[in-house]
C-alpha cells in the first residue's frame, strides 16, 4: 500500500467537517480538516478574511483520532452572513519546509485566489425537505387524463400560429398544437403510483391559463387553465399531496408573457386595449419596444419579453403580498416552491442587466412569505450568477451534471445556434477524468449548502430523453441512472423514465405517460425503485461528502460518506472487461469489503486497495464494510 499523504487531505462543508452545518449568525462553529496520521504536517491554519484583511486561526489536533486519520479543528464565530475560508498547511519533508493551501478545488503549492474558498452561509433559509425528496417532473397534458370533460377539442383554440388538435392518448408524431387531456385530476388519481415509486416532491411545468399545451405563454397567472382544472381543484390536489407526504413546486414564467395576456392584448381578445396597441397604457412600461416593434423571447412573437426596469412589474411578480409568485405560496394553495423558467435570461436585455438585484429581491420576498420554499432556476449553462446565499437555492444542473455525462458516454455535445431553432453537434473524445474535472469545476463554484440543492437530471421536457440519447443501450442507461442517484444534489426524475420511455427532442420527449404495464421496462423500473429506496435511507447520498477516488479514460469512482456510512460509486463505459485497483485508503479504510448494493457482489479491501475486474459498461454502488 503506497500512500500519497497529499491525497488523504480532505474537508468540505458537510456535517462531517462543519458543526453545525447550518449555523446561525454569530454562532460558534467547528471546522475540521483530516489527513493521514503519518503525513509530515507540522501546523495547520484556518485562513479567514472577515473584513477583507487576512486572519489566521491556528488549528489543533483533536485528541480522539482513528487508526488512519488525524483531524485538525478550530472554533470560530460567524461574524457575517457569509464565512469564507481555506486552509494553510505547513509541512516538513526530508528536512525542508513547505507551505500548501487547501480550498474547494484541492491542494495547491501556491497562494490561490479567494474565488474557490470554502463557504458557510449563516441563517440559510434551507429547504431541508427538498434534500430529503426524490423529485418527479410532470408535463400535465401528458401524464394522465382524469377528467375527459375538460379536454381540449379539435379547433377549440385558434391561436395565431395553430389551431388545436385533440389526440388519442399515446399517439405519436406529436406537434406543438396537439392536446391529449392530461389534467390535475389525473395527477390526483395517480398519487398511489407516486407513493409506491417513492416520490417525495413534484415539479409541474406551467398550469396557468394559456392557449398552448405547454403553457409557457401565460395569459392569466392567477387562474389554473380550465383544461387542467380549477383553482379549487388545485388547492385540493396540494392538500392531498401533502397528506401523502409529497411536496410540490410549480413553474414560474416571469421572463415573458403570452401575447394574448390582457396586459398586452395583441389579439384583441379583451374589450379594453392593452399595451400592444396603446402607447399610453399603464402597463406599457412592462415591455420593451424597439424600432416600432416589441421585444419577444428568442424571436417567438407570442412570448413577449418583460422589462424589470419597471418597479410596478416587480411588485406584480414577486414583491407585493398578493403578487403572482407569493399568491400560490399562501393559503389555500400552499405550494412549496418555484422552478423559474429561463432564469438565466430574466431581467436581462442588451444593456439592461438587472438579474442580480431582481433575484436578490425575489429571494428576500419569497423567503419572507415561506422560509423553506425551494427556489430553483432554469439554465443550461453556468448557474453561478443565479445560485447563492442571496439569490436562488439551486439550478437545473444541465451544465454541471447532465452535459458531462452525455459527453463521456457519447463523445459529443449539442449546442444551439444563434437563432435557437437549430444547433451544432460536436464530436470529440471525452474521458472519465475530463468528466470529473468538469463536475468539479461547476460544483466548487458554490457553497456546499447550495451544492446539496442543485437539481440533477438526465432529461426533461426541454431535452431528448436519456433512453433516446444513448440509443436504447441498457448498460449505459443503467450507468446514467446510478449516477443520477449517487452524485451530490437532488435527484430529479422526468415522468416515464422509470419505465424506460424514450423520445427525441421537444416535442417528441413530451410523449404521453405509458400506463399499460405490459409495455413497461420492468428491469428499468426495478432499478429505479431500488435506487430510490437506497437514497431515501442514506444520509451519505442526501447530505454526505463527495470525494474522488479514481479516474482514467473509461472509469470514474467517487465516495459519498456521512458519519460511519461510506459508499463508493464506480462508473465504467469500457467496452471490454478490465481490472482496476481502487485506492480505498483515501477514505481511511485499509481492510474490509466492498458490497455492491445493486447486484450483491463483494470484493475484498486489502492493505487499503481493492482490485476489481470491471464488466463492460458497468456501474457499482458499494457499501464499505470494515
Amino acid at each position: 500500500m503506497a500512500i500519497d499523504w497529499k491525497e488523504t487531505i480532505f474537508s468540505d462543508g458537510s456535517e462531517n467537517f462543519i458543526i453545525p452545518q447550518n449555523p446561525k449568525l454569530g454562532e460558534d462553529i467547528k471546522i475540521k480538516l483530516r489527513v493521514w496520521v503519518h503525513a509530515p504536517v507540522e501546523r495547520v491554519f484556518l485562513r479567514l478574511a472577515p473584513e477583507g484583511e487576512q486572519y489566521l486561526e491556528e488549528m489543533h489536533e483533536e485528541q480522539e483520532q482513528d487508526h488512519f486519520f488525524k483531524t485538525f479543528s478550530a472554533k470560530v464565530k460567524i461574524p457575517s452572513r457569509i464565512l469564507k475560508y481555506r486552509f494553510m498547511i505547513y509541512t516538513k519533508e526530508e528536512g525542508k519546509a513547505y507551505q500548501y493551501w487547501y480550498n474547494q478545488t484541492g491542494l495547491k503549492d501556491f497562494h490561490p485566489t479567494d474565488e474557490r474558498d470554502f463557504t458557510v452561509i449563516s441563517d440559510f433559509e434551507n429547504p431541508d425537505w427538498a434534500i430529503d425528496s426524490i423529485f418527479y417532473q410532470i408535463f400535465p397534458d401528458r401524464f394522465y387524463d382524469g377528467n375527459s370533460e375538460t379536454n381540449v377539442q379539435t379547433g377549440e383554440i385558434k391561436h395565431p400560429h395553430f389551431t388545436s388538435r385533440a389526440r388519442k392518448w399515446g399517439e405519436l408524431d406529436i406537434t406543438w398544437y396537439d392536446f391529449f387531456g392530461g389534467d390535475l385530476e389525473g395527477i390526483r388519481l395517480k398519487i398511489p403510483y407516486l407513493k409506491d415509486l417513492g416520490i417525495g416532491a413534484l415539479y409541474l411545468t406551467p398550469i396557468f391559463t394559456a392557449p398552448s399545451n405547454h403553457k409557457y405563454d401565460t395569459s392569466d397567472f392567477k387562474v389554473v387553465d380550465p383544461h387542467f382544472g380549477t383553482n379549487e381543484a388545485f388547492a385540493a390536489l396540494v392538500e392531498e399531496l401533502h397528506r401523502n407526504g409529497i411536496r410540490i413546486i410549480l413553474d414560474a414564467v416571469i421572463n415573458h408573457i403570452g401575447s394574448g395576456h390582457p396586459w398586452f392584448n395583441k389579439h384583441q381578445e379583451y374589450p379594453v386595449s392593452g399595451a400592444f396597441s396603446d402607447p399610453l397604457h399603464p402597463n406599457r412600461e412592462f415591455f420593451i419596444f424597439k424600432n416600432n416593434d416589441y421585444v419577444s423571447w428568442q424571436g417567438y412573437d407570442t412570448l413577449v419579453k418583460l422589462d424589470y426596469r419597471s418597479e410596478k412589474l416587480r411588485d406584480e411578480m414577486y414583491r407585493l403580498p398578493d403578487s403572482v409568485t407569493r399568491f400560490w405560496l399562501r393559503e389555500p394553495y400552499n405550494i412549496d416552491g418555484w422552478r423559474i423558467d429561463v432564469a438565466n435570461m430574466t431581467a436581462r436585455y442588451e444593456h439592461v442587466q438587472l438579474h442580480g438585484e431582481v433575484w436578490e429581491e425575489f429571494r428576500k420576498s419569497l423567503k419572507t412569505e415561506k422560509r423553506d420554499c425551494y427556489l430553483l432556476g432554469e439554465t443550461f449553462y453556468d448557474p453561478k450568477e443565479l445560485v447563492s446565499d442571496a439569490r436562488l437555492d439551486g439550478a437545473m444542473n444541465y451544465a454541471g451534471f447532465r452535459k458531462p455525462l452525455i459527453k463521456w458516454l457519447k463523445g459529443e455535445e449539442y449546442a444551439h445556434d444563434a437563432t435557437f431553432h437549430n444547433g451544432f453537434k460536436f464530436q470529440f473524445s471525452f474521458s472519465a477524468k475530463q468528466m470529473m474535472n468538469q463536475l468539479e469545476e461547476f460544483r466548487t463554484s458554490h457553497a456546499f449548502q447550495n451544492q446539496l440543492l442543485m437539481y440533477n437530471l438526465l432529461d426533461s421536457h426541454d431535452s431528448e430523453r436519456f433512453m433516446h440519447t444513448i440509443h436504447q443501450d441498457m448498460k449505459r442507461f443503467k450507468l446514467g441512472v446510478l449516477y443520477l442517484f449517487s452524485y451530490i444534489g437532488i435527484t430529479g426524475i422526468y415522468y416515464g423514465d422509470e419505465i424506460g420511455m424514450t423520445g427525441d427532442r421537444d416535442p417528441d420527449c413530451r410523449r404521453c405517460m405509458e400506463w399499460n404495464e405490459e409495455k413497461w421496462n420492468l428491469e428499468v423500473r426495478a432499478l429505479f425503485k431500488k435506487l430510490i429506496d437506497v437514497k431515501r435511507k442514506s444520509n451519505a447520498l442526501k447530505r454526505g461528502s463527495i470525494q474522488w477516488i479514481y479516474a482514467d479514460n473509461h472509469t470514474l469512482a467517487y465516495a459519498r460518506f456521512s458519519g460511519n456510512e461510506i459508499l463508493v460509486v464506480v462508473l465504467s463505459n469500457a467496452e471490454k472487461p478490465y481490472t482496476v485497483v481502487f485506492p480505498i485508503w483515501k477514505l481511511g479504510v485499509t481492510n474490509g469489503e466492498l458490497e455492491d448494493l445493486i447486484n450483491g457482489e463483494t470484493f475484498k479491501i486489502y492493505r487499503g486497495e481493492s482490485m476489481i475486474e470491471l464488466k463492460p459498461c458497468s456501474g457499482y454502488l458499494f457499501t464499505v464494510k470494515t
